[in-house]
């Protein structure tokens, strides 16, 4: 008899030890959800949580975490099971590229986040092709839009003017030489186009003589040290340092170059 009750307590052990390290816990938030994942007592989130509708169990939302805190993709629901919106978290806050999707299933909306603040592209769609495009900069000024109907009578560059978002920070010197400060400039790049920028130098005429650096167009905004790319060469207040801008349209099928001088 004693014997029987050492394994029964033994089996009693075990099944407590496997119900704590199971990560599969269910979890009633309120009257109206249900969390489901790795909950610990005092309800921290960890991994994969997904949150149910209690009545009918529909699934509302699933999101990652690490120690209570969103860090990682984020869906939303529809009703219907339908991807509503497909968020990217990092440290509780969104960060990256957002999207949006109306009740079918069909995307609508493209955002690009930056730790909470909307900056950067916006896209939007029209049954699942794209309709606009808007980039914002930090200040919320609106530094390229276009309908992309219009691109069918008129190119890029006769829709817009301003294709150089730059800003230098540090202080120059003598006009024998000059302290290269921070480069900070917004990558515009709208789907359907390639937009390449890259540093270079050019004579009078506008003829690269030297790429100094290629900027990469995944990035929506780059911040350089100047004098960390040009140091190699002896750079001067006289040198013609300037943004090169290669844009390729495939709507139109064209190629075209600007420049923009950088002002020391």
């Amino acid at each position: 008899m004693k014997i029987i009750l050492i394994a029964f307590a033994f089996i009693i052990s075990i099944l407590n030890l496997i119900c704590k390290n199971n990560k599969n816990r269910s979890f009633i938030i309120d009257n109206t959800t249900r969390a489901v994942g790795d909950i610990s007592d005092d309800t921290t989130y960890n991994g994969l949580i997904s949150f149910y509708d209690i009545n009918s169990n529909t699934l509302l939302t699933d999101c990652e975490y690490v120690n209570g805190i969103k860090s990682g993709i984020n869906n939303i629901y529809y009703t219907n099971g339908k991807v509503k919106s497909i968020l990217n978290y990092e440290n509780n806050k969104l960060n990256g590229y957002v999207a949006f999707f109306d009740s079918t299933g069909k995307l609508y909306c493209k955002q690009y986040y930056y730790y909470g603040l909307k900056v950067g592209p916006n896209i939007a769609y029209k049954n699942e092709k794209e309709y606009s495009f808007n980039f914002n900069s930090f200040d919320h000024e609106s530094l390229l839009y276009f309908e992309y109907d219009s691109l069918k009578y008129k190119k890029l560059t006769q829709l817009q003017e301003r294709f150089f978002h730059y800003r230098l920070t540090g202080d120059s010197v003598d006009s024998f030489q000059i302290i290269l400060p921070t480069f900070f400039i917004y990558l515009l790049n709208a789907p359907k186009f390639k937009f390449e920028y890259s540093l270079v130098k050019v004579d009078s005429i506008y003829n690269d003589q030297n790429v100094y650096y290629t900027f990469n167009s995944n990035n929506v905004w780059k911040s350089i040290n100047i004098e960390d790319v040009l140091n190699k060469d002896n750079i001067t207040i006289k040198d013609n340092i300037a943004i090169k801008l290669f844009v390729y349209d495939s709507v139109r099928n064209e190629k075209y170059t600007m420049y923009k001088k950088i002002k020391w």
